[in-house]
């Protein structure tokens, strides 16, 4: 996704993004897109790979447009994982060819945590989800609604200034609204407002995490419990006082299986809430 004045991303009024794979030099061109974004932005949204090779993404403005953008990619991954570590934070010039490409291929990062939250957006109503961030946490948003809603989606800092959105205007479906893999600048509290940009309905929320730090601390209970495999488990704590709880679920050898810590309060339900959240491993961030 290129994410430019529409979404905030930068000063680039209209954008074109496009898919390229190497096929042994000089390259040959999978698929583009102009105008299924929010306003005039570009999005491939869950394009399949069907062939393994080196891809390159070529970003340029539709029309003789000039200006700042951001880029966010973000991967399903079915194989082998990619490799991570690697940081791309800005383009570097000269990159306008194949051969001169910015090499972004370590620069994936794991998504570590993945929050579920649904809701109902009723006729005038937004929905506000608080969560905590720390600077350099890749996060996207992906709202899935039912039939009769199309959602909007807005990201807020602790200010409350917008610093990205989806307006509900991207295609082909109108029933999703994403954000894509942006960058968290400072370390904070930031809010996701859902509300529609037409009708009403049951929404699904899912934001993918990817940066945060380990969760510390040096005082723990335990409790023991006996599972069966394939078992669903849900485990939820609550604090009676004050500060932050965490919770984890480990195996026999204290090996941390998933954990759960506030970084995400529902204000419809109250603070001081958390619950487990399985890491997941299918699915990576870039920037």
């Amino acid at each position: 996704m290129i994410s430019g004045s529409t979404t905030l991303g930068g000063v680039l009024v209209d954008t074109y993004l496009e898919l390229w794979r190497f096929k042994g030099g000089p390259g040959l061109s999978v698929t583009i897109d102009d105008d299924s974004g929010p306003g005039n932005e570009s999005i491939l949204k869950n394009f399949t790979i069907s062939t393994a090779d080196t891809y390159y993404l070529r970003v340029r403005a539709s029309g003789s447009g000039t200006g700042t953008y951001r880029l966010g990619v973000f991967l399903a991954n079915t194989g082998a994982n990619p490799t991570t570590g690697g940081v791309l934070t800005t383009e570097t010039e000269a990159n306008n060819s194949h051969a001169t490409a910015n090499n972004a291929s370590n620069a994936w990062a794991e998504v570590g945590d993945r929050g579920t939250t649904t809701g109902s957006i009723t006729a005038g109503d937004t929905d506000v989800i608080a969560y905590k961030f720390t600077s350099g946490d890749l996060v996207s948003v992906r709202e899935t609604a039912a039939t009769g809603l199309t959602p909007r989606v807005n990201l807020s800092n602790s200010a409350g200034t917008i610093v990205t959105l989806d307006d509900g205007s991207t295609t082909p479906t109108l029933t999703i609204a994403c954000l894509y893999s942006f960058r968290r600048p400072a370390s904070g509290t930031y809010y996701v407002s859902i509300s529609a940009a037409a009708g009403t309905g049951n929404f699904t929320l899912d934001v993918s995490l990817a940066g945060s730090a380990p969760l510390t601390g040096s005082q723990f209970d335990y409790y023991a419990v006996t599972l069966i495999v394939g078992q669903p488990v849900s485990i939820g704590l609550k604090n009676l006082t004050t500060g932050l709880p965490a919770i984890a679920l480990t195996d026999a050898f204290d090996v941390v299986l998933a954990a759960g810590f506030t970084i995400a309060t529902n204000y419809d339900l109250g603070a001081g809430s958390t619950r487990i959240k399985t890491p997941v491993f299918t699915g990576f961030l870039m920037f």
